[in-house]
């Protein structure tokens, strides 16, 4: 927060530097640092200075609020928590979001196919059964698209901001959805 803009992304400027600084001592390749949000903002009616009994108050004056966000992929899990702290020592005042993903899930995701394929077989097979007709061979299939892999385990939302911060990778699950239609024979 600053008075004017300049004053604002001087030191805003300062402080992501600093952060920079402490990703590159912390190992993190430039490569894997990515801006993914920055905004100017006027706060128009930023919160009141305290009043004194008896005094006039102070009007308060509006302030400038400068927003500098990065994305920042850490492939050593070991080492996620030494990189939350250094990133928070150096002046980093908001972290959000940590998640985990794979680095190349191309394997997990043609598993979850096979996968999706047998189980489709396997209910189409039982509702089948249950409605006393045959399974006939495939009439159709697609796949439907959805957002890819998710935590398992409840795994970190927001980031401790203490030392030594205490992260948990959990599992992930790959999943992939397949819609079969089946003819039917009597």
């Amino acid at each position: 927060r600053a008075d004017t803009i300049s004053e604002g992304l001087v030191e805003n400027g300062e402080q992501m530097e600093a952060i920079l600084a402490a990703l590159a001592a912390a190992g993190i390749d430039d490569s894997d640092i990515q801006t993914s949000n920055f905004s100017i903002s006027l706060d128009r009616y930023p919160e009141p200075f305290p009043q004194v009994e008896g005094a006039e108050g102070e009007e308060s004056q509006p302030v400038y609020r400068i927003s500098n966000m990065v994305n920042v992929t850490i492939r050593d899990l070991d080492t996620v928590g030494d990189v939350l702290d250094a990133v928070v020592e150096a002046g980093a005042n908001n972290i959000w979001g940590v998640s985990f993903t794979l680095e190349e899930p191309s394997a997990a995701e043609a598993e979850a196919r096979v996968d999706a394929i047998a189980d489709a077989q396997q209910r189409a097979a039982a509702l089948a059964e249950l409605s006393e007709v045959q399974l006939g061979p495939v009439m159709s299939v697609s796949e439907i698209i959805s957002g890819g892999s998710f935590p398992v385990s409840s795994v970190v939302e927001r980031a401790a901001l203490a030392a030594d911060a205490s992260i948990s990778p959990g599992e992930l699950e790959i999943s992939y959805r397949v819609q079969v239609s089946y003819f039917i024979e009597r």
